[in-house]
């Protein structure tokens, strides 16, 4: 079962339900990941979208897909779409019942950009409830289980000066838009940093970069590991040595060129999946 959700922030989400297979077998629960695309904070890439949800569903999971809003009017888009998936992950708890999900296996899995509105909402949800941004204790805003593929972690002063990346028209342009100020302060960056965040109660990761991506370098995923690591946080971490950044599944199913091809890299489903399968297997 398909269905489009409107959030009252602004964005959409999309959901990939599974048949309820309760007619000659007693009633399934699943759990449910919600994929968050890259693009930068200005689009939501669609090869990170409906068919990573749809991988899921191929794994037995329930799956939903986060549109968050990239208008150029949106002053810190950075907090605006952690927002949303907030927002997103509570209506997401309050239909446990009604959809049958796991309460206990519901997970996030992003991309890039994508990646750290999901890694924000992995380690903030007791900061987004004390914050009074949002409506809703720490628990609604919880998830299970983070995946991240070539994940932005932080904000360096090289990445914020390199704006001819994201194409915007100027320095400045793209402060307003990621912070909501043309001169962001040290502790504006900080904020949207969620290494600061990471504590023992952080839910397991699962990362994979390249060591090739020119886009987000690799060393923002093994700072993370080493963070996570030093807090006790369940995580597994795979580095593979070729491809560009914004590889998605890295077949064919996404590819726009042969450059978003890589057999190795494509492992990294096969890997998620046991990963997901053990963590699963030890829940019960």
């Amino acid at each position: 079962m398909q269905k489009h959700i409107d959030l009252s922030t602004g964005g959409r989400l999309d959901l990939f339900l599974l048949a309820e297979l309760n007619h000659h077998y007693p009633l399934k629960k699943r759990g449910l990941v919600m994929v968050i695309p890259g693009g930068g904070y200005r689009f939501t890439s669609d090869r990170e979208a409906e068919s990573i949800a749809l991988w899921f569903n191929s794994f037995g999971l329930n799956s939903a897909v986060l549109r968050y809003r990239t208008d150029p009017d949106i002053q810190n888009i950075v907090q605006h779409a952690l927002l949303e998936a907030a927002e997103a992950i509570r209506f997401i708890r309050q239909h446990v019942q009604a959809w049958s999900l796991d309460a206990q296996c519901i997970g996030i899995c992003g991309f890039s950009a994508g990646g750290h509105i999901a890694l924000q909402l992995a380690t903030k949800n007791r900061a987004l409830a004390e914050s009074q941004l949002i409506a809703g204790a720490a628990d609604d805003f919880k998830v299970d289980f983070a995946i991240c593929g070539y994940p932005l972690v932080y904000y360096t002063q090289t990445l914020i000066d390199n704006q001819s990346r994201f194409e915007e028209k100027s320095l400045t342009t793209l402060n307003r838009r990621y912070f909501g100020s043309e001169v962001p302060s040290e502790e504006a960056i900080a904020a949207a940093d969620p290494i600061r965040y990471l504590s023992e109660v952080t839910p397991p990761l699962f990362l994979w970069h390249t060591a090739a991506d020119e886009v987000v370098n690799v060393q923002q995923t093994l700072d993370l590991a080493s963070a996570a690591h030093k807090h006790n946080v369940p995580i597994e971490v795979h580095i593979f040595e070729k491809g560009i950044h914004g590889l998605a599944l890295a077949n064919e199913v996404t590819a726009l060129h042969q450059d978003d091809i890589e057999p190795a890299v494509a492992e990294w489903t096969t890997l998620c999946a046991n990963w997901l399968q053990r963590r699963m297997d030890n829940d019960r």
